[in-house]
């Protein structure tokens, strides 16, 4: 019986490795990372299994923290895209779900004598359940959640780590006998405990991502109605505008024909060169074939030109677009919202936006500004300079970026702080 109680201890720290990789983000290729993580968690394991074999799992579970957890933290820290509240809540979460599994098969086997076989055959079929459920139901909101939100994670992940330190400390090895009720009443608040208040970090989590989307949604919702009340406007003046000159043109005619029938042929062509200089149609510009990203541009040029800044596009946008328009159009509002900010805090003689868009080979954009002061980058390449005007929307941008694998790139360079974009 001590082999089915060995193997399901083994089965379980693989496992505990296995639940990690599933919600984590490695910023390194998948080979050199999983190649990492064999080499290390071999180590990890064989000096676990080591313990066990001399001292038993008693010994193995009271320096845990220090022989198994800590040395995998740091090894996940190493290799993970975010190095922030969400890597140790992800942590926290992958251990604390295996340890409930773990302590819940250890109960199971003792309501049924002890015998390790109700814990080998619960353990060998949980585990797999628990992690066929992350990969079909939970595992790709997790992610989404991750990119959606960076921030706002600290709090729920200090709450994590008191539940894995409560779990550890009302531990009780297979080997050792529960010795009162109310040890095993507390042992089983705390297992009954974690998998609500992990519900409901979670619905929290997910309220909080969706309200900066609702946010981001009708930020954009309000530059699309304003783009396309500066497009009514320019509609109604241009209407106005030919009415006026079809009243003058009649006027105009008889003046030509007059010049005519005197004679007066070098006069009347001078006359028409100087009418056709003259009339100007008022049109509002297209920037591009869709009418929301359209709305967008004319929303936020008008608003530069109106605080005194130089607007220069040249927007060569496909008419199929790669992504959803409503996505690509936060990302330009985002973009064009920070270097207007950047450029109302320069001299009137700096204020200029560059925007930029090619379409072959794919679809690339550049949004560039100058900027004074100076701009500091955090760990993922995103600017934190918020008095520049670049620090709102930055993470939207690059949630986008990440949804749909698309290379950003923020970049200072001759007194211009640059944006690239490449789908």
């Amino acid at each position: 019986m001590t082999g089915l109680l060995g193997f399901s201890q083994l089965w379980s720290l693989i496992h505990v490795a296995v639940v990690f990789l599933l919600l984590f983000r490695s910023k390194y290729p998948l080979r050199r990372t999983c190649l990492t993580i064999f080499i290390i968690c071999t180590v990890l394991l064989s000096a676990a299994f080591t313990l066990l074999a001399f001292w038993g799992w008693a010994a193995v579970a009271r320096v845990a923290l220090l022989t198994c957890s800590i040395p995998s933290m740091i090894l996940f820290y190493l290799l993970s895209e975010y190095r922030d509240g969400r890597f140790f809540f992800t942590f926290c979460l992958s251990d604390t779900c295996c340890i409930w599994i773990m302590q819940t098969t250890v109960l199971l086997d003792r309501l049924c004598g002890e015998t390790y076989i109700v814990l080998f055959i619960t353990r060998l079929l949980l585990f797999p359940l628990f992690e066929l459920l992350l990969w079909k139901k939970l595992r790709r909101p997790y992610l989404e959640l991750q990119a959606g939100l960076p921030g706002g994670w600290w709090l729920v992940t200090v709450i994590s780590a008191l539940f894995y330190l409560l779990l550890m400390a009302v531990n009780v090895p297979v080997d050792i006998p529960i010795t009162s009720y109310s040890q095993l009443m507390v042992l089983l608040l705390v297992l009954v405990l974690m998998p609500v208040t992990y519900i409901t970090i979670f619905f929290s989590l997910r309220r909080q991502m969706l309200y900066y989307e609702a946010q981001n949604k009708q930020d954009l919702l309000a530059a699309q109605v304003s783009g396309l009340e500066g497009r009514i406007a320019a509609a109604r003046t241009a209407e106005e505008t030919i009415r006026i000159e079809r009243h003058d043109l009649r006027h105009k005619l008889l003046t030509v024909e007059d010049m005519l029938a005197r004679g007066e042929n070098d006069e009347a062509l001078a006359y028409i060169h100087t009418l056709q200089g003259d009339v100007a149609y008022a049109q509002p510009e297209k920037w591009c074939a869709d009418p929301l990203l359209d709305a967008v541009f004319s929303s936020y040029f008008a608003q530069a030109e109106q605080q005194g800044i130089r607007v220069k596009a040249d927007l060569a946008l496909p008419d199929e677009l790669p992504v959803a328009s409503a996505e690509l159009s936060t990302v330009f509002a985002n973009a064009l919202e920070n270097a207007i900010h950047a450029c109302a805090a320069l001299p009137p003689e700096r204020r200029e936006i560059v925007c930029t868009c090619i379409s072959r080979p794919s679809l690339m954009f550049e949004v560039a500004n100058p900027y004074s002061g100076t701009i500091h980058f955090d760990a993922e390449g995103l600017p934190i300079s918020h008095n520049m005007g670049h620090g709102i929307g930055t993470r939207s941008i690059a949630a986008f970026c990440e949804q749909h694998d698309a290379c950003c790139v923020y970049e200072t360079k001759g007194g211009w702080f640059h944006l690239r974009v490449a789908l």
